[in-house]
């Protein structure tokens, strides 16, 4: 796309959607990918006995389960940076003010991007759950 050409309202909104599919499908292998143990507040209940505080633990909130000590989760695309180009693009196409470069706006082709490099960790963390059920169930080869 040149930076001549206009984005369409209908083409900033398909891109936003986009955008916030990819950051949901992200938070989740960010969770999936990092290792978790049980709540150490609940025992993996879920729930404690608080008093007037309710009882879901407050420690998983409910899940049951935390990370481990000493993980990162994936490193996350800057989801907000990709939505304000988008944001800003839009307020000024509204408005009737200076259009942004085109390329301040995420496009079609880094959202492909992003997908197969989404793709791509969840492949990684496949594998690498195999090797791991490989090397318990004792088939490792040392």
């Amino acid at each position: 796309m040149s930076e001549e050409e206009t984005i369409s309202a209908a083409e900033l909104d398909e891109r936003a959607r986009d955008l916030e599919d990819l950051q949901t499908e992200y938070e989740k292998i960010s969770f999936l990918g990092t290792p978790k143990m049980p709540c150490p507040e609940c025992a993996g209940g879920g729930s404690v006995d608080a008093g007037s505080l309710g009882n879901i633990c407050l420690g998983c909130m409910g899940a049951r389960v935390v990370d481990r000590p000493f993980t990162k989760p994936p490193k996350l695309p800057d989801f907000p940076a990709l939505r304000a180009g988008i944001s800003n693009y839009r307020n000024a196409l509204e408005k009737g003010l200076a259009l942004p470069p085109a390329s301040s706006v995420v496009s079609e082709e880094e959202l492909e991007e992003l997908r197969t490099k989404g793709e791509g960790i969840v492949q990684q963390q496949l594998e690498a759950t195999e090797e791991a059920k490989r090397l318990s169930s004792g088939d490792a080869d040392y």
